[in-house]
């Protein structure tokens, strides 16, 4: 065995730990990426799952949001909610319009009217009769602190309690995303924009770095240790 002296000890220990923590990191990634592959792959399998039925709201609420095609019919209630996102479109910037609608039973529901770009105008919501769409779950997403969590206007995620305090009736957790808009609205797509495939193309590239940072860290074990 190769002596080290006590400096070059700490240097070899702290590379050593370095690649063994690069290569934990990079397996915890590609584990990440394969398990939202999977999650996209059950996500497109219940999508077209109802592909070919189409039930009416209300009485499809009484599940949670599954995915199915809908039509539904009701009056449009309180102001809309902007949701920020910018990437539909060539990345212009713009929102997804999330109007509150009031169902036959009384409950209400978000309506995902269609994505609009900034400085566009949209026609004021109308009565939908019959209109057809897909029944998704609530659009949740992670925000930093100092984002816009409101329950009206532009936003960046949406205050849940403060919004149904505000329509005043039973708000159902989920959103209708309809399947056309008018222009200059862009209808919203039910699907993930990123494709499984590509998910564990990201898996299979940060499994190949850990195992050529264990690899590495082989190779550095071999040149030799402190005795």
């Amino acid at each position: 065995m190769i002596r080290l002296p006590r400096v070059a000890w700490y240097f070899y220990s702290s590379t050593l730990w370095a690649l063994l923590l690069a290569a934990m990191l990079t397996f915890g990634l590609a584990v990440w990426q394969w398990q939202r592959g999977a999650d996209k792959a059950r996500l497109i399998a219940r999508f077209a799952a109802h592909a070919d039925r189409v039930a009416t709201l209300p009485a499809a609420m009484a599940a949670l949001p599954d995915m199915r095609r809908v039509r539904i019919g009701g009056q449009p209630l309180g102001a809309a909610l902007l949701l920020e996102n910018s990437l539909l479109d060539d990345g212009r910037a713009g929102v997804r319009v999330l109007q509150p609608y009031r169902l036959t039973d009384g409950r209400a529901v978000l309506v995902d009217r269609g994505w609009l770009a900034d400085g566009a105008v949209a026609a004021p919501p109308r009565a939908l009769d019959g209109a057809e769409g897909r029944w998704m779950p609530s659009p949740r997403r992670f925000t930093l602190p100092g984002a816009a969590l409101a329950a009206a206007g532009r936003l960046d995620a949406i205050d849940w309690p403060a919004l149904r305090r505000a329509l005043g009736v039973p708000l159902h957790d989920g959103v209708v995303v309809l399947a056309q808009a008018p222009a200059p609205l862009v209808p919203w797509p039910a699907l993930p924009d990123i494709a499984p495939e590509r998910h564990y193309g990201y898996a299979l590239q940060w499994l190949l770095m850990s195992l050529g940072l264990l690899f590495a860290a082989g190779r550095f074990v071999r040149r030799g240790r402190p005795s």
